[in-house]
This record gives C-alpha cells, structure tokens and sequence, in this order.
C-alpha cells in the first residue's frame, strides 16, 4: 500500500472511506494467508473478516509505522490460534462426555446382565428339584439327554419333559420380571 503512514492516520481518525479501501485491498491476501493456516474457506474467510473488525475496534492504537498487512496477519494468525485451541478443547470435552456416556452404557449394560443373571438364578432355585437337577445336568454339566437318563435311571422321554418344564418356568420368569 502507498503512503502507509497517511493511511494509518486516516483510520486512527476513524475515517471510514479509507477502511474500505483497506478492507478491499488487504482482504484477498488475509483470507488466503488464513486459508493455509485453517484449510477451510468459511473458516479463513469468518478469521479474516474478525481481524479487520478488530483492526477498526483498535485503529485509535495503531502507530504510524505500522504495516497494516504485518497487523492483520497477527491479528488474524491469533485468531486462528485461539479458534484452534478452542475447537481442541471442545473435542476433547466431547471425546470425555462420549467416553463418559459409553462407560455408563458399560456399567448400565452390565448391572443389566448381572440382574439378568440373578434373576436366572432364583428362577432355577424355585424349579422342583427334579426338574432343576436334569437342568443343570444338561446345562452346566454338559450332559446329554440319554446320558442324565441313564445316570437318573429314568427315560429320555422324561428327561425332554422336565427340560421343557423348565424351559417354559425360566421363560414365564423373566417374562413377568420384564413387565415389572
């Protein structure tokens, strides 16, 4: 820019004709020194806008000397600094609440599971002994229907009975703990 120290003096006064020349000169190189920084065009473009908002706020302390071009770009690269470092705090508040919400899914998910659990639990304590004994033969031990036949000298059939029996008790179990 010509004459610079006249310029500055001019918008020390707060002469609005000359900002706009300025605005209009300077903007272009702002937005792209701000567009290397950023790489986002809106964002370089909003950057650059709030450093000449800022420039006119503070043209009453601008010295005589000063470049205007040198100005706006500090102006504009702390800007960016301060919208980097407030994005970064914003993502990591963010990446701590999704954090914060996934362990209580977590937690939640397996105080569900653990009253599931339980729930199982008292609902087998409460099957008839037979019935709660070829169950647990079968499920916990891994037998198969002939074998729990053979070691309770009963028949297959009775067996597949008593599995039914309990099958359909731990079913109506958790269907009425479900619509508690």
């Amino acid at each position: 820019m010509n004459n610079e120290t006249g310029i500055v003096n001019k918008l020390r006064k707060g002469d609005h004709t000359i900002f706009k020349i300025v605005f209009e000169e300077l903007y272009p190189s702002v937005v792209a020194y701000v567009l290397t920084l950023t790489g986002d065009d809106a964002k370089a473009k909003d950057i650059a806008q709030n450093s000449f908002i800022i420039l006119w706020e503070k043209r009453k302390k601008l010295r005589e000397e000063s470049s205007l071009r040198s100005y706006l770009f500090k102006i504009a690269y702390n800007l960016y600094i301060n919208q980097y470092h407030k994005e970064k705090f914003r993502k990591r508040v963010l990446e701590e609440f999704k954090y914060d919400a996934l362990q209580k899914t977590i937690s939640g998910e397996e105080d569900q599971e653990d009253n599931r659990q339980k729930r199982l639990q008292e609902i087998i304590d409460a099957l008839p002994v037979k019935c709660r004994e070829i169950l647990l033969l079968h499920k916990k031990e891994g037998k198969k229907y002939k074998d729990i036949a053979v070691l309770l000298n009963i028949s297959v059939k009775t067996v597949e009975s008593q599995m039914r029996i309990a099958y359909i008790k731990i079913r109506e179990g958790f269907e009425l703990w479900n619509n508690e």
